[in-house]
Formats: C-alpha cells, sequence, structure tokens
C-alpha cells in the first residue's frame, strides 16, 4: 500500500491478549479475561530456581478500522522476548471497503522461558502502529 503523507486508514482500533473471544454473527465481539501478567508458580522443594519453559494458549485480537481506506492490507505481529530478541512473526492479510473494519482473531500457543517483559509488535502494512506488553512472572514456592 502506497501512504500519502495524510494517513486515510486503515487503523487499529483494539489490539489486546486475552483467554477467550466470543464472536457473534453480527462481528460483535466479547473479549474475556484481558491478560498482561502471566505468573507461573512451581511448588515443593524441588521446584526449579529458574523459569522453567512453559506453554500457554491465549489470543490476541485486532480490530480494525478502515477510515477512508478501501483494498487489501497486511497486519503484522512480531513478538520480542525481553532481550528484544524475535520469536515469533506473523503476518495476516485483510481487506476493507466501504468504511467497513474487520476484527483479526489468532489463537497463539506460545512457550516462555524466561522472564520479563515480552513485546507484540502490531504493524499495519509494514509500519509499526501499536504495541501490546505481556509480563512473565516466575513465583517458586518452597
Amino acid at each position: 500500500m502506497t501512504k500519502s503523507k495524510e494517513n486515510r486508514g486503515p487503523y487499529i482500533n483494539a489490539a489486546l491478549l486475552c483467554e477467550k473471544v466470543l464472536e457473534e454473527k453480527d462481528s460483535v465481539l466479547s473479549i474475556v479475561r484481558l491478560i498482561n501478567q502471566l505468573v507461573h508458580t512451581q511448588k515443593g522443594a524441588d521446584a526449579p530456581q529458574k523459569l522453567p519453559k512453559f506453554s500457554y494458549r491465549l489470543f490476541c485480537v485486532c480490530v480494525i478500522k478502515a477510515g477512508d481506506a478501501d483494498g487489501k492490507h497486511i497486519l503484522g505481529i512480531k513478538l520480542k522476548s525481553p532481550a528484544d530478541k524475535l520469536l515469533e512473526k506473523l503476518e495476516f492479510p485483510f481487506a476493507v471497503q466501504n468504511g467497513a473494519g474487520a476484527n483479526i482473531i489468532m489463537e497463539m500457543n506460545l512457550t516462555f522461558s524466561q522472564v520479563g517483559l515480552y513485546w507484540f509488535e502490531v504493524y499495519l502494512d509494514s509500519e509499526l502502529a501499536t504495541k501490546i506488553p505481556l509480563t512473565i512472572v516466575y513465583n517458586r514456592i518452597a
């Protein structure tokens, strides 16, 4: 997409992480349990000192409004570790026309191996639009 000096859309209306998404027939979304932090707990004398790898299923939801834009576009997601290492790169094509938007719902099964702040960078047509933070915490109970 060629951008003019004046951006005419599309726009990110919402970008978030959650545990569940309900999408009704009329495209209305219900977001269940917003996530901005995950706490992984291990109990017992043999609990590791450092965070062990663990997997977690979540949804990344991006609600897009067309603005004055029409046509095909790409929503990109880059997941970055606390050390700024690229962990995942995903692309989702979508189209908007006549002012209609799009709901993009991505189910993700992710594996985490270190504590800290992870970033989900959200791109519209290769331009950074916003970032979604996710903090991983390890709670060791001996």
